[in-house]
C-alpha cells in the first residue's frame, strides 16, 4: 500500500520508525535493489559488505551517490520536465492572495498601540470605584484590537481561552473598543471575522494553537521582521502548568531560530488565593510559578496590582523583544486608591515593570515594608 508508514523501507508500521538500516546490510542492498529496478541502473559493488577502512566506505558511498545521480544525468528530458515543472510552480504562487487579512502594513509595528503615555483614560477606573483587574485587561485587549482592524484591516491578536473566554475577560479582544462593533465568537461558517476562538476546557491543545500561529509569518522577509498574529490564551493560574510544553516549545523557536515570530500573551487568571467559590478545586498558590521556568530575559511575568495597572504594564511589556508575556490577574474587585491623597505613585508606573509605591522618609521612624505583587500584599 501507498499509505503504509514504512513502504519502500521494507520495514513496516511502528518498526519503521526512528533507526537506519545498518550500512551495506541485506535491507540496505533491497532499498537500492527496487531504485536500480526502476531507472535500469546497476549499483557497483552490489550486496557487497561495509568496507574495514574510513576512506573505503567514503569510495563505496562516492560510487554510489554517482550512480544515483546518473539517473538524471543521462535523462536530459526528464530533467527539463523537473525543471520546467518547478518554474512553473513557482510562478503559478501569487504575489498576494485576495482573500488574505495581512497585508504589507504591520500594526505589530504601530507605536500608538503600545505607547504607555498616550493610552486614552477610558482605559482607566477613578479612585473610589471597585474594579477586577481582569476588566483592565479587557479594556486594552478591546482596544489593542479594534485599533488594529480600524487602521490595518485585521485584529493583531488572536484569543482562546479554556472555556473561560468571558470569566478571565480574554474576550475583550473580541470587543468593540469606543463604539465599535462587538465581533462575538469565531464561527469558520457564520463569523469568520471574529478573534476569538470557542475553544474548550482544553489548555494544552490551547496553548498549542495559539503559540502556533504566533510562529506563522507573512512578512516578505521572515528573517527582517515579523508580520502575522498574536496569541492569547487563557484558564486558571493554578492550571498554567498544562500550558507550559506548548509555551517552553514557542521560547526555544523564539531563542533560536532566525525566522522572526510574534508574541503570546499567557493569562493566568483567577490566580492566588481569591479563586472564590471554585477554590476547593480551582486553587493552587505554586502552580503558577510554573511561567517562570524559562531562561533568563525570555519571559515576562506581569503581576498588576489593580485594574489601572494592566494596561500600562501590559504595553510596556508588548513594547519589548520578549515573545512571552505571562500575565497574572485575579478575580475579584478591589478599591481603585486615591493615589494623589494618599501620595502613591501614579498608576502608569506600573509600565517600569516594579516601582516605589511611596517612598520612605528620612524624619520618621522606620515601621516596615510593604511589598505588593498582584493584588494579595504582604
Amino acid at each position: 500500500s501507498k499509505t503504509r508508514k514504512g513502504r519502500g523501507y521494507h520495514v513496516y508500521d511502528n518498526k519503521s520508525h526512528g533507526a537506519a538500516h545498518k550500512c551495506n546490510s541485506e535491507l540496505f542492498w533491497k532499498t537500492k535493489e527496487d531504485f536500480a529496478n526502476i531507472y535500469n541502473i546497476k549499483f557497483d559493488g552490489f550486496g557487497e559488505a561495509a568496507a574495514d577502512s574510513w576512506n573505503g566506505k567514503v569510495d563505496q558511498a562516492t560510487l554510489m551517490f554517482k550512480t544515483v545521480f546518473s539517473v538524471m544525468e543521462n535523462n536530459p528530458d526528464y530533467v527539463n520536465y523537473l525543471a520546467d515543472r518547478l518554474v512553473e510552480l513557482g510562478e503559478s504562487v501569487p504575489e498576494q492572495i485576495v482573500t488574505c487579512k495581512v497585508a504589507v502594513n504591520n500594526p505589530s509595528q504601530d507605536k500608538l498601540i503600545f505607547d504607555v503615555d498616550n493610552l486614552p483614560d477610558d482605559l482607566f477606573v477613578q479612585p473610589g470605584e471597585k474594579a477586577p483587574n481582569r476588566v483592565g485587561f479587557s479594556k486594552y485587549a478591546s482596544y489593542i484590537n479594534t485599533i488594529s482592524e480600524q487602521k490595518y484591516g485585521r485584529p493583531l491578536v488572536l484569543a482562546m481561552s479554556a472555556d473561560l473566554a468571558d470569566s478571565t475577560n480574554i474576550s475583550g479582544f473580541a470587543k468593540g473598543y469606543n463604539g465599535a462593533e462587538d465581533k462575538g465568537l469565531y464561527d469558520k461558517n457564520t463569523n469568520p471575522e471574529s478573534p476569538l476562538m470557542p475553544q474548550g476546557i482544553t489548555e494544552f491543545t490551547n496553548a498549542g494553537m495559539m503559540a502556533g500561529a504566533a510562529t506563522v509569518n507573512f512578512n516578505e522577509d521572515t528573517y527582517e521582521d515579523f508580520n502575522g498574529f498574536y496569541g492569547a490564551v487563557s484558564t486558571y493560574g493554578s492550571f498554567s502548568y498544562l500550558k507550559y510544553g506548548p509555551m517552553r516549545l514557542f521560547s526555544q523557536i523564539a531563542q533560536d531560530s532566525q525566522l522572526k515570530v510574534g508574541k503570546v500573551i499567557w493569562v493566568a487568571g483567577h490566580s492566588g488565593p481569591e479563586t472564590a467559590e471554585d477554590s476547593r478545586t480551582h486553587f493552587g498558590i505554586f502552580a503558577p510559578g510554573v511561567t517562570q521556568l524559562f531562561p533568563d530575559g525570555h519571559v515576562i511575568n506581569l503581576y498588576p496590582w489593580e485594574h489601572n495597572e494592566v494596561a500600562p504594564s501590559l504595553a510596556a511589556a508588548l513594547s519589548t523583544d520578549v515573545q512571552l508575556i505571562a500575565l497574572h490577574l485575579t478575580r475579584p474587585p478591589v478599591m481603585i486608591p486615591d493615589r494623589e491623597a494618599l501620595g502613591m505613585a501614579p498608576h502608569m508606573d506600573a509600565a517600569k515593570g516594579a516601582y516605589i509605591i511611596k517612598d520612605f522618609d528620612l524624619s520618621m521612624d522606620k515601621e516596615g515594608v510593604v511589598i505588593v505583587r498582584g493584588t494579595s500584599s504582604t
